[in-house]
């Protein structure tokens, strides 16, 4: 693939440590900078994207309802002239898992949506957000995936030995987690044990999904701490907003109020409680003497 100048991107990558995991998205237009800003839709929709995820990652406290979230982005879309894309989820995140039970939605349809819960301390999040200038409504395409991920659930007896073989190595490296064909240095067996375990749904495919061909797509991703100190951006937004420029404002007075809350992007620093304890016993000489 050859981008060209002005092409929107979309970039996104993970990475775990001992099943703890982390991960990353932008989007941005080849090209852009603040010398020679991105204007029109391109701009209306990536401005979106990040004022969806900077509301949302204020929103982000305990006792706040994932569903706060999920309006909120309903509200910013509209103002940007965008909608929020159908069937993109946020999970909550624990070691080992990356599709935790608890999920917050980044649009709400008739048979889309997720159970209403309110956010705690100690909870981890891959934050992701997509906003699209069409309807929303990705369609799968004629691409063939590489991304997969093995059903925890599911057991058979496979009969191709090369699709034995490839179940051995996935079981092995990738017991919980994503991986991609990429991973395997032999692609035939690879390719052999993907069509049988599809077969027999014990993989589940990731496919390749688009919008419309003139429709855009903006995304960002980034991995959120809900800790007693605040909520932390554990990778941080990565975008220039001089190198977009939008007509389009949020309107909504609460939104507003939201994007003008400062956010922590590190752990606050911990009281010292020694220096407290000498200073206790400093006064308690004083009043004695």
């Amino acid at each position: 693939m050859v981008l060209n100048h002005h092409d929107l991107v979309k970039v996104e990558m993970g990475v775990h440590v001992d099943g703890y995991i982390a991960a990353i998205g932008t989007s941005f237009v080849v090209g852009a900078s603040p010398t020679e800003p991105i204007t029109g839709p391109k701009a209306d929709v990536i401005h979106a994207a990040n004022t969806a995820i900077q509301t949302a990652l204020r929103l982000m406290r305990p006792g706040n309802s994932n569903y706060t979230l999920t309006e909120a982005y309903s509200k910013i879309a509209t103002d940007y002239g965008c909608n929020m894309v159908e069937g993109v989820l946020s999970h909550e995140v624990k070691q080992h898992v990356i599709d935790g039970n608890k999920s917050i939605i980044c649009k709400e349809t008739f048979d889309q949506h997720v159970e209403e819960y309110d956010f705690a301390v100690n909870q981890a999040y891959l934050l992701d957000v997509m906003v699209s200038t069409g309807e929303g409504k990705p369609r799968e395409t004629e691409f063939r995936t590489t991304v997969f991920q093995r059903a925890l659930d599911v057991t058979y007896n496979l009969k191709l030995k090369a699709s034995r073989t490839f179940l051995t190595e996935v079981n092995r490296r990738f017991p919980t987690l994503l991986f991609s064909l990429n991973n395997f240095d032999d692609q035939r067996n690879a390719r052999l044990g993907v069509s049988e375990c599809l077969k027999h749904n014990i993989l589940y495919s990731f496919p390749v999904l688009a919008e419309r061909p003139n429709d855009l797509v903006a995304q960002f991703k980034v991995t959120v701490l809900i800790l007693e100190n605040g909520t932390i951006v554990a990778t941080p937004v990565i975008f220039t907003p001089e190198a977009y420029k939008t007509e389009r404002n949020v309107t909504d007075e609460g939104v507003k109020k939201t994007l003008e809350i400062p956010m922590q992007t590190g752990p606050a620093p911990k009281k010292d409680k020694k220096n407290k304890k000498k200073k206790t016993k400093a006064q308690e000489k004083k009043q004695d003497s």
